[in-house]
This record gives structure tokens, C-alpha cells and sequence, in this order.
């Protein structure tokens, strides 16, 4: 468990989660499945938040509940799905080929994305199939 998770789990216990119904996640989402509901922690450094394309999946789901940390605070942003696409800027982060490539969209774009189920990497890649016909 990292810095930031543990700080999402000492506020879950702090906020009523019973420690024996915290599912901890490392490699997978939501990061914490408890007695409250489920959670994803991200640090955020300013307005920008970095997140995979699992986690991109998870912004359509209403189960889920954000707990930004931004900087060095202690305490979270407790977001929703929609208030977390509002809030920040959003990295897109996954690996091709082994080796990672970053793309960042705008707010937009990740609603876009979202209201249309739309997997990014399988739109990247025929887009990029389409261009590379020309």
C-alpha cells in the first residue's frame, strides 16, 4: 500500500468503515471495497489526475466514490464520478507494447468518452490505423 492509500484507509476507518470489511485492491479498481461503498483513491498534483483505462471505465459507474489527495494534504476531495470529471484534468496512462504512452484530454473529451462507452484504446488504435492507410 502506498502513501496515498494509506491515507484513504485511515479515513475510511476514520469515517465508519469496519477494518474487517476494507477490501484492499493493490493492482486492481476500485482501490477499496468496504461496508460504505466503493473507492478509488488518486493524488492529484494541481488539477491534473492520472488514471488508466480501467479506471476511465469506472467514471461511468455511479458505484464508485473518489478520494482525491491533492499535494501533501491529509485530508481528501470526496468526489463522485461527475464531480470528479468536472474537477480535474484527466492522464490517460496504459502501455503499448510494454512501453507507456501518455495522452492528456480535456474535460470534454472524458465526458465525451464516458456518455458513449467509448474504450479509448481501441478508438486510438483505429484512428491510428485509419491515418496510417493515407
Amino acid at each position: 500500500m502506498n502513501q496515498t492509500e494509506q491515507k484513504a484507509y485511515n479515513w475510511l476507518l476514520a469515517h465508519g468503515a469496519k477494518e474487517n470489511s476494507i477490501v484492499f485492491q493493490q493492482h486492481k479498481s476500485p482501490d477499496f471495497i468496504t461496508n460504505l461503498g466503493n473507492f478509488e483513491v488518486k493524488h492529484a498534483e494541481g488539477q491534473l489526475v492520472i488514471l488508466t483505462q480501467n479506471q476511465i471505465c469506472m467514471l461511468e459507474s455511479n458505484d464508485v466514490t473518489f478520494l482525491v489527495y491533492i499535494g501533501h494534504n491529509e485530508e481528501p476531495l470526496v468526489l463522485s464520478s461527475s464531480e470528479f470529471i468536472k474537477r480535474f484534468r484527466i492522464h490517460i496512462f496504459h502501455f503499448v507494447e510494454g512501453r507507456p504512452k501518455n495522452i492528456t484530454i480535456r474535460e470534454d473529451q472524458a465526458k465525451w468518452i464516458t456518455d458513449k462507452h467509448i474504450n479509448l484504446s481501441r478508438f486510438v488504435q483505429a484512428k491510428l490505423d485509419e491515418e496510417m492507410k493515407k
